[in-house]
């Protein structure tokens, strides 16, 4: 190999796209390349030696372990997202959802017999209206009333969090892997807007 024609290992790496931890690797799988034993020393790669074996041996696009990397690389910044409450728990927004259309029909279904006997007298289709639009109004006022405490008490959730979880660092642990402290992780949301 002649140095006029060797290039860095950092320069390789920058060269192919791939961090310089991935050039050692391949160096160690028996990539070309020229190392000396003085300490501080840089590595010097010939890319004309060094190409064709990355091309022979370098495991393509989409391989598993490719796959795998950038799977654990979205996991981790999930996490971080949530921690810092810009993303919410599905479960907790379907949980919320569904109280919100429980209050709802609850609310709708005692319309008939609150007002089945008080209506069946009247006569005045304005007077009906009136009674109608009051129950109505009643009923989207405690919708508001249920959306602010569930808001609030999201919003506890997410502050309880903040104070007790840091960002997330890759952890080793394989995509899909089990995690042991799943089940006591306390639920992350973004703050709901009052109106």
């Amino acid at each position: 190999m002649h140095a006029g024609n060797s290039i860095t290992r950092a320069k390789f790496a920058e060269f192919c796209g791939v961090s310089r931890a991935t050039v050692t690797n391949w160096m160690d799988a028996g990539m070309p390349a020229k190392r000396t034993r003085r300490p501080g020393s840089e590595v010097q790669i010939d890319p004309a030696a060094a190409i064709p074996w990355v091309i022979n041996h370098r495991e393509p696009p989409g391989s598993q372990r490719e796959r795998l990397a950038s799977e654990q690389a979205d996991k981790v910044a999930m996490e971080n997202e949530a921690r810092r409450g810009r993303l919410i728990d599905v479960a907790l927004i379907e949980e919320t959802l569904m109280g919100l259309a429980a209050h709802l029909a609850q609310a709708h279904d005692a319309v008939s017999g609150r007002l089945a006997h008080e209506l069946a007298g009247i006569t005045d289709p304005g007077l009906i209206r009136t009674k109608l639009l009051a129950e109505m109004r009643e009923i989207r006022d405690g919708a508001a009333q249920f959306s602010l405490r569930t808001a609030d008490a999201l919003d506890r959730l997410a502050q309880d969090g903040e104070r007790s979880e840091t960002a997330a660092e890759p952890d080793g642990e394989p995509v899909g892997g089990s995690d042991a402290n799943t089940a006591g992780r306390k639920r992350r949301a973004r703050k709901v807007a009052k109106q």
